[in-house]
């Protein structure tokens, strides 16, 4: 028989840590002096107390011990809690560095252990690494990063932690500025939402006057801002606006009151002081409120002061976990900036003949006013985005009749069956851009209103290019049946690949009640109408290999492979740089730090001069960073797409990069497999792919070292070459254009197909089937030639996007957009109507900037039908408060 052999430092540790629990009955950690941390989450506590952190019973077992050493030195030195761990309890902190659970010393200078085994007082270790020489200042902030960092690390789980006064002892930090870092940061971040039930601080020695006097005046000062916070007065509306803006708030103000006098309302901004601490107050007051009203004019965003509370805003909307932010659109600004841009709000200006500021006000109040029993449910105060809904109508925002009229035919056959109509389906203060592409995942059928408006439109071209994907993949199931309702000169000749319902003249309004019919079928009973081809079976329509090829090209024409990294052939110098802009912000998911570190330490090592940013878990203040940096870099990645502050930073990239007309600003690049939804990511223009084959077995070597004197990081550290190499081409690609050396086109936002033939049109008689219709062969000597479906790399069976066929144009609120280009086209010049008389009113989805045509409403120019009426009033878009 053969007996097994157990290592010889397991067999030591679980010995040690035997005869050391017989010493340590009876013995207890001695417990000073504690701080009650209260929130919406419950109470918390951060506790000071002496003893021998390795002497805590197992019955009292805490979930992390951190520990503190100098970057990479994990030796058992006598005194030091790392030396205790291994002499008392068996615990190597080397052994447990060789196999981490998360590596994040890149940016945060810590590391987090696997689970220890179950008999020891804690569950896992969490080593922060101290750089030599480093000031008391820049050890606050690496502190104050260990909490940031527990956020993603909690995944919103109460948790218990135990540590030392990190950075004393041996490493000689200075013992009040650690405790006051430790503390400080674990208030701020557990009133930040931070699930920390308990923190336990534990200093070994008997007693410390100072240290006890210094955690007494900390509690003092948390209990006086905590009175003072609970004192903070609630208000029913907090108004949002720059001073100059008076006489419009003041107009606000005096209708509100007159429609409900007992309203407590803010309005008052010099309330408090600006040069203290104001931005917590302000929080603290929005939060503490109902709703928060914005008044957006020139001069609000033009006011420093007013982005920085709408981005607090924001952080509250999420805080709240519904949305109560209603800005109110007052007067036209010609570039909104970002943030504003992102979210839906209210058109109130006077656009059409017959308005008046005084018939507008009165509008926008009441609308602010209605109750519940008055409106039905609020779609303000109580989005929901995770609503399923059966059908998705896409069409062009020139076409709101037939849209409508199509809705009211569902309302009057199916009143139980949700569509997704963008009018009152797109919450005000919500993302506008999140709700299309995430409502087009959820549906079983999308309806196309074709015409020439539609095909104009960027925004129509993105949602019918996810539509086409989704219906590519057969585990999707998803029905896209394209409605013709206009004479179309000419289409791309991927539309062919669906067929186009011919709904053209006077015959629309005969055949929408058999058309929701067959829609209704699909939905329910699964039934696919005779005229509509399943096109899961046809041609693809996207070839990602090729896609991949062409990114491989790109590499080994312009570099020279070495063993472990890559040089490029043709160098080049960039010019220094202006110190006091904001040159390039990367916006990563905590799992691919190293990437972009690894990005940043060749930026500046190629350009002194460039300032970056890094965002990583977001405050409110990084949305500035977003709209002012001259390039974005967005790393994508399963963790990426699941975090709601992530998402948020990525639609603000793409509206962002939607404005930039003819200029290239966001870089994407895809860091790992992507979860099958989001369906719009799989569709994002990557400039880097790391899922491309080609980067396997490029080089001799499987790891670069390199030595990395960052602002905010410095020693060396260990990259796979594959990656070292993507980033040396995205670092060049980046500096290359902001040097001026070269100009980059930007790609649309939902990548086009790169078919050889895909910029031949096709006759819209090729194209046209009828209702009647019966399945046919259709000549497929005019579509692309087949891609293999295999070769998505984030799928096995990948499903494909059409090219979209319009180009973007400047920026603009609404959803239409370029009229139709080749894929290498230049930007087309505006040539949309500006008729404010054919523009519908009152709410608007800001793609920034708006125009009088350019809005998204929330009730269409033409009242809806007496039947639809009970839809209209359960999914109304106005603003339903208090």
């Amino acid at each position: 028989m053969r007996i097994p052999t157990l290592s010889w430092t397991r067999v030591l540790g679980k010995f040690r840590r035997y005869v050391y629990r017989m010493k340590a009955r009876g013995e207890a950690i001695r417990l000073q002096d504690s701080i009650s941390v209260v929130t919406s989450f419950g109470e918390h506590v951060v506790e000071l107390c002496y003893g021998d952190i390795t002497k805590l019973p197992v019955e009292e077992k805490m979930d992390i011990i951190m520990v503190s050493a100098f970057i990479g030195d994990y030796s058992n030195a006598r005194g030091t809690l790392i030396g205790a761990l291994f002499a008392n309890l068996g615990i190597s902190t080397r052994e447990l560095s060789k196999d981490k659970e998360m590596d994040l010393r890149t940016h945060y200078s810590c590391w987090l252990s696997k689970p220890l085994p179950p008999d020891l007082p804690f569950g896992r270790l969490l080593c922060f690494e101290k750089t030599r020489g480093c000031s008391d200042n820049s050890l606050e902030r690496q502190i104050r990063d260990i909490f940031k960092v527990l956020v993603p690390l909690l995944k919103n789980q109460s948790t218990t932690i135990i540590t030392p006064l990190l950075s004393t002892g041996n490493q000689h930090s200075d013992e009040i500025t650690v405790l006051q870092s430790i503390v400080t940061g674990a208030i701020s971040w557990i009133q930040a939402g931070l699930p920390l039930k308990k923190l336990k601080i534990v200093l070994y020695e008997d007693n410390n006057k100072e240290l006890n006097s210094k955690f007494a005046k900390l509690k003092q000062t948390h209990l006086k801002s905590q009175r003072k916070r609970q004192a903070v007065k609630e208000y029913d509306i907090f108004l949002m606006h720059q001073p100059t803006d008076a006489t419009i708030v003041s107009s606000l103000k005096q209708n509100l009151l007159a429609k409900n006098d007992k309203l407590s309302i803010y309005y008052d901004p010099s309330k408090f002081d600006q040069k203290g601490v104001w931005q917590q107050e302000i929080f603290d007051l929005m939060m503490g409120s109902k709703r928060i009203v914005p008044v957006l004019t020139p001069n609000f965003v033009k006011s420093d002061e007013c982005l920085e509370m709408f981005n607090m805003a924001i952080c509250c909307t999420r805080r709240k976990g519904k949305d109560f932010l209603v800005p109110l659109y007052f007067e036209t600004i010609q570039i909104i900036p970002v943030s504003i841009s992102l979210v839906q709000f209210l058109d109130c200006r006077v656009r059409k003949e017959g308005d008046t500021p005084a018939l507008k006000m009165e509008s926008v109040c009441t609308r602010l006013m209605l109750t519940e029993t008055e409106g039905g449910e609020s779609n303000v105060s109580q989005a929901d985005d995770n609503v399923n809904h059966d059908v998705f109508i896409s069409y062009a925002h020139k076409d709101p009749k037939q849209a409508q009229l199509l809705l009211d035919e569902f309302e009057k056959q199916y009143p139980d069956m949700e569509v997704f109509f963008d009018r009152q389906d797109l919450k005000v203060g919500g993302m506008w851009q999140k709700g299309l592409y995430y409502s087009l995942d959820t549906v079983k059928c999308v309806v196309a209103l074709v015409s020439p408006s539609y095909l104009s439109s960027v925004v129509c071209q993105e949602e019918f290019n996810i539509a086409i994907y989704r219906s590519q993949n057969k585990a999707d199931n998803l029905l896209l049946i394209p409605v013709c309702i206009e004479d179309i000169p000419s289409v791309p000749c991927l539309y062919g690949q669906h067929r186009l319902v011919d709904f053209r003249g006077n015959q629309y309004s005969e055949l929408i009640p058999s058309l929701v019919k067959d829609v209704a079928s699909w939905v329910k009973a699964n039934k696919r109408p005779n005229y509509c081809s399943n096109t899961a079976s046809k041609v693809a329509l996207f070839d990602f290999k090729r896609m991949s090829e062409i990114r491989k090209k790109e590499v080994y024409d312009s570099y020279n492979i070495k063993t472990n990294s890559v040089e490029r052939k043709s160098s080049f110098s960039v010019p220094p740089l202006d110190q006091s802009e904001n040159h390039v912000v990367v916006s990563v998911s905590q799992n691919d730090l190293s990437l972009a570190t690894s990005l940043l330490y060749q930026l500046e090592k190629k350009s002194p001069d460039i300032q970056t940013s890094l965002i990583v878990d977001r405050t409110g203040t990084d949305l500035k960073c977003l709209q002012t940096s001259q390039k974005i870099v967005v790393f994508l990645s399963k963790q990426y797409l699941e975090s709601p502050h992530h998402l948020e930073e990525l639609f603000i990239s793409i509206i962002r990069q939607r404005n930039e007309r003819g200029r290239k600003v966001l870089y994407l690049c895809q860091a790992s497999q992507l979860a099958d939804k989001p369906s719009f990511a799989h569709l994002l223009p990557t400039d880097i792919n790391l899922r491309d084959p080609f980067w396997n077995g490029m080089f001799t070597e499987s790891t670069k070292t390199v030595k990395l004197s960052l602002r905010d990081l410095q020693g060396s550290f260990t990259y796979r070459s594959q990656d070292f190499a993507a980033m040396t081409k995205l670092a060049d690609d980046i500096l290359l254009e902001i040097a001026g050396l070269t100009q980059a086109k930007p790609s649309p936002i939902i990548v086009n197909g790169i078919q050889e033939n895909s910029a031949v049109p096709l006759e819209l008689s090729q194209c046209l089937v009828k209702m009647t219709d019966t399945p046919q062969s259709f000549d497929n000597s005019r579509l692309p030639r087949t891609a293999d479906e295999s070769n998505d790399p984030n799928k096995e069976q990948a499903p494909v996007p059409l090219q979209s066929s319009a180009r973007q144009e400047d920026a603009k609120p609404d959803r239409e957009h370029a009229p139709v280009t080749s894929p290498n086209d230049p930007p087309p010049e505006d040539t949309k109507s500006k008729d404010p008389d054919t523009a519908p009113e009152l709410t608007t989805s800001p793609n920034n900037p708006p125009q009088e045509s350019e809005s998204i409403p929330p009730v269409s120019d033409h009242s809806p039908s007496k039947d639809a009426r009970t839809r209209s009033e359960k999914k109304s878009s106005s603003c339903n408060i208090l």
